[in-house]
């Protein structure tokens, strides 16, 4: 099934809509910032870009994880082109960060979620500094802040087919770090951004 097919699939099995799209392209590198809840947030998300934006976006993936079967590899490479990473990556291996920078440097996108691991349904939990080091690394690259609401919901924990279900992704204003902004600082912009996403759609 090619792409669009199975964006179209993903969309109609879990009833998904778009609270509010993607800002326009601006020709800068991209890295997509969302909230993580559940297994399903990437292919979901992934389904509701548009047809050339998919085509050039790379999720990050945990190794671990995805690429402990050939099933599970099969899905997050073969079909999402995902970059897949070592959550604690060896000294050997180098630093994971100059996988993501090649990549937008090649004019490819990024879906990485700044928490770092799945979290509570309540609000945004702490961001790691990666994204940060990644700003610092790439030139003008920006940031686009994504709240998905109810994603948990669609495959609840124990059950192993989708349920359709109200849920909504939201897309925030691109954010790009400043001259001279420190670390805190950016972080608790994305954060805030991610916060208003969430606010925005329980009004």
């Amino acid at each position: 099934m090619r792409a669009d097919g199975i964006a179209f699939a993903i969309r109609l099995v879990t009833g998904v809509s778009v609270r509010r799209p993607p800002p326009e392209r601006t020709g800068a590198a991209r890295v997509y910032v969302p909230n993580h809840t559940s297994h399903l947030d990437v292919p979901v998300l992934w389904g509701t870009l548009g047809s050339a934006e998919r085509q050039v976006v790379r999720p990050v993936a945990a190794k671990d994880y995805w690429g402990k079967s050939r099933l599970l590899r099969f899905i997050a490479c073969g079909v999402f082109n995902s970059v897949l990473l070592n959550r604690t990556p060896l000294p050997s291996e180098g630093n994971p960060l100059d996988e993501l920078e090649q990549v937008l440097l090649d004019g490819q996108s990024l879906i990485l979620f700044p928490e770092g691991t799945r979290g509570g349904r309540e609000g945004v939990g702490k961001l790691r500094s990666g994204i940060y080091h990644l700003a610092k690394r790439v030139d003008r690259v920006e940031f686009v802040p994504v709240w998905l609401e109810n994603f948990s919901r669609i495959l609840p924990k124990g059950e192993f087919l989708p349920v359709p279900i109200l849920c909504a992704v939201s897309f925030g204003d691109a954010i790009t770090l400043r001259e001279s902004e420190e670390k805190q600082r950016f972080l608790q912009r994305v954060s805030d951004a991610m916060t208003e996403l969430r606010e925005l759609q329980d009004a």
